[in-house]
């Protein structure tokens, strides 16, 4: 669910970024959707940095490495 959450604030924060870039007028910078792209950004990676889960172990290439005797690094 955090991974879901994460990829969200991601996309969210682009965006906002996106605009900050595309949408200055003459004398007026929007820096609140500067910072909070930022911020949406730094908070979805940390949320995908906390759910990161562990790849499981690849089999390719197991027959290959049986034929060879090579034993699979632990």
């Amino acid at each position: 669910m955090t991974r879901k959450l994460g990829n969200f604030f991601l996309i969210v924060g682009l965006l906002l970024l996106v605009v900050f870039l595309a949408a200055p007028t003459k004398s007026s910078f929007y820096f609140n959707f500067c910072f909070g792209g930022m911020a949406l950004l730094v908070l979805a990676l940390a949320l995908r940095q906390i759910s990161k889960e562990e790849q499981p172990k690849s089999e390719r290439f197991s027959l290959l490495r049986k034929l060879l005797g090579i034993k699979p690094e632990e």
